[in-house]
């Protein structure tokens, strides 16, 4: 927060001074605050963690002497010692090292400063990195910021009116962005935390996890969710709009507040309601496939929808999920149907086109502009809906319909690795950002928004 004020105070003065000598000279000084703030913030955490690592190694220096004495009191071989740390490391702590560091029994058990400074230099040059990345970052977007401070200066009232939202986006979403993306490199165990650096990201990629489904599985399970989900809700969404668009429909306004219904209730009872639903002794799909089967001939079986795989279990969280969301996209379908002038239908059909080339050439062009951005929000909160997976089918069976971002929340609440799961976030939060950039630049829907 000091370097982010550090940087307005110094933008603010750049824009008294700089201003009238054009854009090209204020965005120079604007980049070089924000360059030297940086540059200042990355020199002052990696002093200060240099300092702290090399207090801690010596504590742990002596400490690790401490053990070897007492070992030698009691007669205990330091092999031997060395190897029950290793376990209680693995079965009580989970952290690896932390009760048995690799050099706990060595010969020379103080580090001393100059190997304290060493490992300080290693791990800080992470610090360096992600400063120089910033630096980089900031680079780009130079002349975006000059603009701003210009604009600000033009039109005070404007950013005035905003600064309610602009605060609480800085207190809701970028300090704790900005938070997990630090924690990120830092692993914990009941005791304490500690500096991994990218250990987290290299232990999500590589699927070191002992016993636990694959990162890759995940990310297959959650893209297949995914994209189910949204050509569901749209299929559903725009069948349903262009039958309630029809002249010739009665009780139109009733069906459109009976459509609406599941997406006004919350999304947490919709879930409950459809995991009783799906319950296999007493839930009422499995009471309707029986009544269905035996209307039919056949012997009544029961499924057990939660519990018996992955195929039944997440098809149980994928008919939950398209309940709630169908009635999103056939508002936004409807809302634009309704903007298409009636004048193009007409002519298309004096020219003899059937509804088929009607919808594919009149219909869907026009809808565009207003069902990208909807389904790129849509696959978003798709790709993050949290409350279906864990409410529904808890992940289960063994895992295996756990998505990205419930396979992140069990890191935090179960195994209580707030760094690997701060990590794991990140990951999304880049997996979602490189497809909002790419659709963005493919359908161009937010061109509008942005000039």
């Amino acid at each position: 927060l000091a370097l982010v004020l550090a940087a307005g105070l110094g933008a603010t003065f750049a824009n008294k001074a700089l201003a009238p000598r054009g854009p090209k000279a204020l965005a120079a000084s604007l980049l070089t605050t924000l360059l030297l703030t940086t540059g200042g913030g990355a020199l002052a955490t990696t002093l200060l963690y240099r300092a702290d690592l090399a207090q801690h190694l010596t504590a742990r220096g002596a400490d690790v002497q401490s053990t070897r004495d007492a070992a030698a009191q009691v007669g205990l071989h330091p092999e031997r010692l060395h190897a029950l740390l290793n376990r209680a490391d693995r079965h009580v702590t989970g952290a690896a090292g932390y009760l048995a560091p690799p050099d706990a029994l060595a010969a020379t058990p103080d580090p001393g400063p100059l190997a304290a400074s060493r490992l300080a230099a290693g791990r800080s040059s992470i610090i360096w990195i992600a400063g120089l990345i910033l630096m980089a970052i900031l680079m780009l977007l130079h002349k975006k910021m000059a603009e701003i401070s210009l604009e600000l200066r033009d039109k005070p009232h404007a950013y005035l009116y905003v600064a309610p939202s602009l605060l609480g986006m800085l207190v809701l979403v970028f300090i704790p962005f900005a938070f997990g993306v630090g924690l990120s490199a830092f692993d914990n165990d009941a005791r304490r935390y500690y500096f991994v650096g990218l250990d987290n990201f290299i232990e999500i990629f590589t699927g070191s996890r002992a016993g636990d489904v694959s990162f890759y599985w995940t990310l297959f399970v959650t893209v297949l969710w995914t994209a189910l989900n949204i050509t569901l809700h749209v299929g559903v969404g725009l069948g349903l709009a262009l039958i309630l668009k029809r002249p010739t429909l009665r009780f139109k306004r009733l069906y459109r507040v009976l459509l609406i219904i599941p997406w006004a209730v919350p999304n947490y009872i919709t879930a409950l309601i459809w995991k009783g639903m799906f319950n296999k002794e007493f839930g009422a799909v499995n009471l309707f496939i029986e009544k269905t089967q035996l209307l039919l001939g056949f012997e009544p079986s029961r499924i057990d929808w939660l519990g018996g795989g992955f195929l039944t279990a997440f098809t149980a969280n994928l008919v939950t999920n398209t309940w709630l969301g169908f009635p999103f996209m056939m508002v936004v379908s409807l809302g634009a149907l309704q903007s298409i002038p009636q004048e193009l239908y007409e002519a298309a059909e004096v020219d003899g086109a059937s509804r088929w080339q009607q919808l594919r050439l009149i219909t869907l062009p026009l809808l565009k502009p207003a069902l990208f951005p909807a389904i790129i929000l849509g696959t978003i909160w798709t790709f993050n809906m949290f409350n279906i997976i864990y409410l529904v089918s808890g992940g289960g069976p063994n895992n295996s319909t756990e998505i990205l971002i419930t396979d992140a929340y069990r890191a935090f609440d179960v195994l209580g690795r707030y760094g690997f799961a701060a990590a794991y976030s990140v990951v999304i939060f880049g997996i979602l950002l490189l497809y909002t950039l790419i659709t963005n630049r493919i359908t161009q829907a937010t061109e509008g928004a942005l000039e």
